[in-house]
């Protein structure tokens, strides 16, 4: 194991480097450069963590890490808060893991020596995940925001997430050095779990550009942890344990996801250990440890709410008759989650801010901005919410085109024919309630959200583990089509980015992406006058510390400048882009308009027409 172990990390990055093509020299010199830090945060992690956990495999071994990780970020939250992270406190927080981790390898040496000597044929299979790994680790090098527009294959905005908020948001944390209300971008209410290791990567580099590449290795590294959850998790025989961590890996959404600054990965690692810990726990302790993983993953996002704990303890008293573990894991997953409810209540009212607006309260929200959230965040009256789950879900190419259809056929198998396919009783009751997941999150994707195949990546651990249950073959035949379909749909995109990877100067990239009043942005910065922007919500791309904009959630109707600068200081630059404002209004419920006479993209003086 210990050679598979070893081997895996060098042929990752060797098939990074290909990847990379002729930035081969930068993409290994940002992978050198950020990975000591990754590895530090990562064992950090696992010293923070394993003290939480008693068992001693794999499944626990990863928990730690994963449970280390929410502490950190838990941390990383509160400090932010409290206005005291800094980079001294930032490495800190890491050394305090770092001797945790040393003092538990040297007390148990000898179990750990005599686990990594362990040997089985079914242990090189790990190391085909070096490709589709290699391939999401080449796209984490590239400069956050810009990559590839063809990922969603137009069902949702390219780059706009990153840009808008899941490296801004840090950014603007770490530049005012404390977590404040974004009442500014609507997206700051959010749980962000995994953004707080952006906020923690940017101070221990010293800088918000200077760390971004390590906030991206980082969710990197939650996707990686992904399938070794899954390979713990599987109720079986070693080669049925690998095929399914392998299968995990090579899923097109996996690799997609792997490579840019979204948060999937996080909820996704957190799905697959709590699947883990649901079949396997017996004690308070480890129904605790359930409801820990499950509250970490609400903190990564809302949807974990329904998917993981409303479904987790439901499928603990159904399927395994445990009562007072589904009471536990409930209880301990509130009290994870809490710290970002109580932050959205003294900011808002509102726990969930900005869902459940007429349950909770409305926050500062006008009824205008209720209706438009609520609005943009449903499906729209013409989709065909079942026409959209067979194609976003069922035969869309990011899910290997037959992953869900498999993964159903096979757990319906292994659940109702335990005896003609002679699964053990353990198997058949992890088929049946990873079925019971597949279903209800089917139910909640179509009627509880607007519908984007992202949305259901969660399930992607969940099917890959029914997949091997029946026999290993059949997970094995699936991996086989995912991994041909993640070498024929990504690695062509990328190459289209290859000149971006390792781009270390932001300016640079501003005049790329805007190219038409970059100087004058520059220009501005270095007078010391503040940049406002209109109609534009990926501030990333600007690297003056003085930026300011709002979401298209965060404005009134009316007049643009009125809406977007109508409070900004009289010497502001003003940059407006007519084409993105002109795109909110044929999207969003009476979105500020642009005057029809504005170009494409320009710097406007108050009281242009």
């Amino acid at each position: 194991m210990k050679y598979v172990l070893l081997a895996l990390p060098i042929l990752t990055v060797a098939v990074g480097g290909v990847v990379a093509g002729s930035s081969w020299a930068a993409f290994l010199v940002t992978v050198l450069a950020e990975s000591p830090y990754a590895a530090a945060v990562l064992v950090a992690a696992y010293g923070l963590g394993r003290w939480l956990v008693k068992r001693a495999d794999v499944l626990a071994e990863v928990t730690a890490i994963g449970l280390g990780l929410g502490v950190i970020s838990l941390a990383v939250l509160l400090l932010g808060l409290a206005g005291v992270l800094s980079q001294v406190v930032g490495f800190a927080l890491l050394a305090v893991g770092i001797v945790l981790a040393v003092g538990h390898g040297y007390v148990h040496r000898e179990r750990l020596q005599k686990r990594l000597d362990v040997r089985a044929k079914s242990h090189w299979v790990l190391l085909i995940p070096a490709v589709p790994l290699g391939i999401a680790l080449a796209a984490a090098t590239v400069y956050p925001g810009l990559l590839w527009p063809e990922m969603s294959w137009g069902i949702e905005p390219a780059g706009y997430d990153v840009a808008g908020y899941h490296m801004q948001l840090p950014r603007e944390w770490h530049d005012a050095g404390r977590i404040t209300e974004p009442t500014h971008n609507v997206y700051g209410y959010f749980p962000l779990a995994v953004e707080m290791h952006g906020l923690l990567a940017m101070h221990l580099r010293g800088g918000a550009y200077e760390g971004m590449y390590l906030a991206k290795l980082m969710h990197f590294a939650f996707m990686a942890l992904m399938p070794l959850a899954v390979y713990g998790a599987v109720p079986g025989s070693r080669l049925q344990k690998a095929v399914a961590g392998v299968l995990a890996a090579c899923v097109p959404w996996t690799v997609l996801l792997g490579g840019v600054a979204y948060n999937e990965g996080g909820l996704m690692l957190y799905t697959a250990l709590a699947l883990g810990w649901l079949l396997r726990s017996r004690t308070t302790r480890e129904w605790a440890v359930v409801g820990g993983l499950i509250g970490l993953a609400c903190g990564v996002k809302y949807t974990a709410v329904p998917m993981l704990l409303l479904a987790v303890p439901l499928a603990a008293v159904v399927f395994r008759r445990a009562k007072l573990g589904g009471v536990v894991a409930v209880l301990v997953g509130l009290a994870v989650f809490s710290p970002w409810l109580i932050r959205n209540v003294a900011w808002t009212g509102n726990p969930v801010f900005p869902q459940a607006l007429g349950l909770f309260g409305v926050g500062h929200f006008s009824d205008l901005q209720v209706d438009r959230w609520q609005m943009a965040h449903s499906a729209a009256a013409d989709m065909n919410a079942f026409g959209e789950l067979v194609r976003q879900v069922v035969v869309d190419v990011r899910y290997g085109f037959v992953l869900p259809i498999v993964a159903l056929v096979a757990g319906c198998t292994a659940a109702l024919f335990r005896k003609a396919v002679r699964v053990t009783e353990d198997q058949r009751r992890a088929a049946a309630i990873s079925v019971g997941f597949l279903l209800f999150w089917g139910v909640f994707w179509l009627f509880a959200t607007h519908l984007q195949s992202r949305f259901f990546t969660a399930a992607i651990p969940v099917a890959a583990i029914l997949c091997v249950l029946p026999r290993w073959w059949v997970g094995g035949a699936v991996t086989a089509v995912c991994l041909v379909a993640t070498l024929v749909s990504i690695p062509k995109h990328l190459t289209t980015y290859q000149p971006l990877i390792g781009v270390t100067n932001p300016e640079d990239v501003l005049q790329l992406v805007r190219g038409p009043v970059a100087e004058q942005v520059t220009a501005a910065d270095a007078l010391g006058r503040p940049v406002v922007l209109v109609g534009d919500g990926e501030a990333w791309f600007y690297p003056p510390r003085d930026v300011r904009y709002r979401t298209i959630f965060d404005v009134q109707s009316g007049d643009a400048l009125d809406a977007y600068a109508g409070d900004a200081p009289d010497d502001a630059l003003i940059v407006a882009i007519p084409g993105y404002l002109r795109t909110a209004g044929a999207n969003y419920l009476e979105a500020p308009q642009a005057p029809g006479a504005w170009p494409a993209l320009l710097v406007v003086e108050r009281g242009a027409e």
